[in-house]
């Protein structure tokens, strides 16, 4: 998120050719919001954390 903020930022500022204001800030945020977070990105954060698929095994009986 903080990488595609920064490079839409910068873009915005070249070709207006002035730095991002409070009325301009939801709108890119809103478009790196959806560029970063897509289904892809979100289902590959739940993997690495192996709660998606559902995975029983990842909490022990010790643990419960």
């Amino acid at each position: 998120m903080k990488e595609t903020w920064e490079k839409l930022m910068i873009n915005f500022e070249v070709l207006h050719q002035s730095k991002v204001t409070k009325a301009d800030f939801t709108g890119l945020f809103g478009k790196a919001y959806q560029i970063t977070f897509t289904r892809e990105t979100i289902e590959a954060a739940f993997h690495s954390t192996r709660v998606y698929p559902f995975d029983c095994s990842v909490i022990t009986e010790k643990q419960m």
